[in-house]
């Protein structure tokens, strides 16, 4: 489905009136001013909620399905997720993995997320929630050194080539001197995955965590 998308949306006013969209989207963390920039030349715009549990995901595809006049494909999407949900729960994993990811910048929480709030019904602990800072904040070294996690997760993502592959992330984490006796480094359990697997925030969320819980399994 997304190979037929042939254009990416830019983030500006003269791009989307370029586009002469019936209605625009926008999280609701999108500024205000740019709300206001669109409303003022005519751009229909509807902001919606950001999905901090499955629930919330779900009414989302509601608010969706009510305003595109769709209820009955925003009903399909939900059952779908609650059927993935009571599936990946009655497989009984088993994983209870206690895990940190890592993002470029270093391990993050994922407290009050939506992903946090998957992975703690599916009894994957993020180590970095224990600590009370916000979803996204990074852990500093002496953090993550006495979390000593089974796992690290570490996200494959460079935005374009800003930040280092996770190939030489990978590198780093094995050869820091200050991570050697930690039990993710001495198992060789650094798993190099892509930003997909945790940036989703749809009906494909629960698809992520089978591949994630397949992953912990191996």
């Amino acid at each position: 489905m997304a190979n037929k998308v042939k254009l990416r949306t830019e983030y500006n006013v003269e791009f989307i009136m370029k586009q002469q969209p019936d209605v625009i989207f926008l999280r609701q963390n999108t500024g205000e001013d740019f709300i206001s920039q669109l409303e003022n030349v005519g751009v229909k715009v509807f902001v919606y909620p950001n999905a901090k549990t499955l629930d919330d995901v779900k009414e989302i595809h509601n608010i969706f399905g009510r305003v595109l006049r769709t209820e009955d494909k925003a009903a399909a999407m939900n059952k779908k997720i609650d059927d993935d949900v009571a599936k990946l729960l009655s497989e009984k994993h088993n994983v209870n993995a206690k895990i940190l990811i890592f993002n470029s910048r270093g391990a993050m929480s994922t407290k009050g997320s939506l992903l946090g709030n998957v992975f703690q019904k599916l009894g994957i602990e993020n180590m970095a929630d224990r600590y009370d800072i916000p979803p996204g904040t990074v852990l500093n070294k002496e953090q993550v050194v006495a979390c000593n996690p089974d796992v690290f997760i570490l996200i494959d993502w460079t935005d374009g080539g800003y930040f280092p592959s996770g190939e030489v992330k990978l590198k780093e984490m094995y050869g820091d001197p200050s991570f050697a006796e930690l039990k993710a480094i001495k198992n060789k359990k650094v798993i190099l995955l892509p930003i997909k697997y945790i940036s989703c925030g749809s009906i494909y969320i629960t698809s992520s965590c089978y591949e994630i819980l397949n992953i912990l399994k191996s």
